[in-house]
């Protein structure tokens, strides 16, 4: 089964202060219905850098293929 963060850190905001709040609201109810393992949440990092890499090269393969100017 996949980690709950998988799921959840797309939703935070932005910013740190208030990615941080949002994560706490987020996280009490989240554990009404499931347990939540706090060793998740050094994932949240890692997959917005991934998500950030996956829309580089999608972003990239557009230009390739319509022969984009970036400049």
């Amino acid at each position: 089964m996949a980690p709950a963060i998988q799921d959840l850190w797309l939703l935070l905001p932005g910013d740190r202060p208030e990615a941080s709040r949002a994560l706490g609201d987020m996280l009490a109810g989240y554990e009404d219905f499931c347990d939540f393992e706090p060793r998740e949440l050094h994932l949240v990092e890692a997959l917005r850098t991934l998500r950030l890499i996956h829309y580089a090269a999608w972003l990239a393969r557009r230009c390739v293929s319509r022969r984009v100017s970036v400049v």
